[in-house]
C-alpha cells in the first residue's frame, strides 16, 4: 500500500513537530502549516493523501479549513484534534464530512492508528476507483449504422472478437473508438474479464509509465517547496493497469503520445503468453510517425494483429437521422422529456453541417437540444447557432429512407434492449 503525504496543520510548532517524527517514523511523508490559510496555500502545489488539522487555531479555525477542503477535494480524509472543552464542535466536523476526532492530548498510538485506518480506507477506494467504475460501468450507447461503411466495421468487430490479439483502431476524433474497442471485449470470451482504459494523452510520461506498469517499493529523494528531504520509502506498490487487465482486456486510448521506453515494455510484454488482450486506438497517421522515426515500427506491427479504420461522420451521412433519433430516445428517457422527434429545418441543418467532432459531436448537440426543447419536437432554435444557418441542400428525394421508418426502427431497438 502507497504511503500517505500528509498535511499536519497546527498553530503549536511542538505538536506538528510531535506528529512529523512519529508519521515519518511510520515512513509517511508530511508537510506543516501553522494555520488554515498556510495549509490552503500548501494544497495548490500539492496533493495530500490525509490532513491532520487542530481545531482551534488563529485566521481560520478547524471547521473553516474543513469547508475549504471539502469545496476543493471531498474525497481526502481529514482528522481534527480537540481539546476536552470542544467535543460538541468535533462532533459537528464530523458532520460535515471530517473522518474522526482527536481528543488532545492525544496518545502517539491511537494517533497512529487512526491515521492508518484513514490512510488504508481512501488509499483502497482510489486504487480500486477505475477499475470499479470499468467492472460497473453501463455503457448504454450502442453502434448505430446502416450504411455500408458501417457493415465492413460490424464485419470487422465480428472477426477480430474471436482472436486473441492486439487490434489497432484508427479514426479522428469523435468517431467511437472506445465503443468499438468495448464492443470487440463484449462479443470476445474475455467478456466476464475487466476493459481497462488508458487515456495515454491525459498523463506525463513518468505518470503514463506507473499507470500502465504499477510502481514498487522504492527509496526516492524528495523535492519540496524548494528544500531537499532526506531520501524515504514513498511507496510501497501501486497495481498497473496491465496487471488489473489481467484475464481481460487492456484500451491504450491515443497510443501515438507513448514513448519510446513505454513502447518497448509494451512490445516486450506482447510478446510473450500474457492473459492480457490490448486494444489501441489513435487518430493519427502511424505510418508517417514511423517514417519520421516518431513511433516504433515493430510495435506498430505487433499491434496492428488486426486494423479497423473508422469513417468520420462526414462520410456515413446516411446514419446521421439513424443517430439523432437514438440520442432523442436515449436522451428523452434520461431527462423525463417526451420528446418525439425533429423538425425537417433542423434535421436538414444537421445534414448539411461538416461534423469536425463526429458522432461525438452530434452526441453533444442532440442531448443539448433536448435539454433545451420545451415542446416534443426539436426545432432548429435549440441548434448551435453555427449549426441552425446552414442552408438546404438536401432535397426530399435524395433522403430514401422516411424519418418515420427512421424512428420506428430505433424505437423498435430500445424495445430490445
Amino acid at each position: 500500500m502507497n504511503k500517505a503525504s500528509v498535511l499536519i496543520v497546527d498553530d503549536e510548532l511542538k505538536i506538528r513537530r510531535i506528529l512529523q517524527i512519529m508519521l515519518e517514523n511510520e515512513n509517511y511523508k508530511t508537510e506543516q502549516a501553522k494555520d488554515g490559510a498556510e495549509a490552503l496555500k500548501k494544497m495548490e502545489y500539492a496533493d495530500f493523501d490525509l490532513i491532520i488539522t487542530d481545531m482551534k487555531m488563529p485566521n481560520m479555525n478547524g471547521i473553516e479549513l474543513l469547508e475549504q477542503i471539502q469545496k476543493r477535494d471531498n474525497t481526502v480524509p481529514v482528522i481534527m484534534m480537540t481539546a476536552y472543552g470542544t467535543i460538541q464542535t468535533a462532533v459537528e466536523a464530523m458532520k460535515k464530512g471530517a473522518y474522526d476526532y482527536i481528543l488532545k492530548p492525544f496518545d502517539l498510538e491511537e494517533m497512529k492508528i487512526t491515521v492508518d485506518k484513514a490512510y488504508r480506507l481512501t488509499f483502497l477506494e482510489r486504487e480500486n476507483k477505475y477499475l470499479k467504475e470499468e467492472l460497473e460501468h453501463k455503457h448504454s450507447d450502442k453502434i448505430i449504422g446502416k450504411t455500408s461503411r458501417m457493415k465492413k466495421v460490424y464485419k470487422l468487430i465480428k472477426q477480430v472478437s474471436k482472436t486473441k490479439g492486439a487490434v489497432l483502431i484508427y479514426g479522428e476524433s469523435g468517431t467511437g473508438k472506445e465503443l468499438i474497442a468495448r464492443t470487440i471485449h463484449n462479443c470476445s470470451p474475455r467478456k466476464d474479464g475487466p476493459f481497462i482504459v488508458a487515456n495515454c494523452i491525459s498523463l506525463s510520461e513518468n505518470l503514463l509509465e506507473i499507470e500502465l506498469f504499477g510502481h514498487e517499493k522504492q527509496a526516492s529523494n524528495l523535492y519540496k517547496y524548494g528544500s531537499r528531504q532526506a531520501p524515504s520509502e514513498i511507496e510501497e506498490r501501486k497495481i498497473g493497469r496491465l496487471e488489473l487487465a489481467n484475464n481481460g482486456t487492456l484500451f491504450l486510448n491515443e497510443v501515438s503520445v507513448l514513448s519510446e521506453q513505454v513502447q518497448e515494455r509494451l512490445l516486450s510484454l506482447l510478446e510473450k503468453e500474457t492473459d492480457i488482450r490490448i486494444i489501441a486506438a489513435t487518430n493519427r497517421n502511424l505510418p508517417a510517425a514511423i517514417k519520421e522515426s516518431r513511433f516504433s515500427k515493430a510495435f506498430y506491427n505487433k499491434l496492428s494483429d488486426s486494423y479497423i479504420a473508422l469513417p468520420p461522420l462526414l462520410e456515413r451521412k446516411g446514419d446521421i437521422p439513424f443517430l439523432i433519433q437514438y440520442f432523442i430516445q436515449k436522451f428523452s428517457q434520461s431527462t423525463g422529456k417526451r420528446i418525439d422527434g425533429i423538425s425537417h429545418t433542423a434535421m436538414n441543418a444537421l445534414l448539411n453541417y461538416t461534423w469536425p467532432g463526429n458522432v461525438g459531436e452530434l452526441r453533444n448537440i442532440v442531448e443539448r437540444a433536448v435539454v433545451l426543447e420545451t415542446s416534443s419536437i426539436i426545432g432548429q432554435k435549440n441548434l448551435p447557432f453555427y449549426i441552425a444557418t446552414y442552408e438546404e441542400k438536401i432535397s426530399p428525394s435524395e433522403n430514401k429512407t422516411t424519418y418515420i421508418e427512421i424512428k420506428k426502427e430505433v424505437v423498435d431497438d430500445f424495445g430490445k434492449e
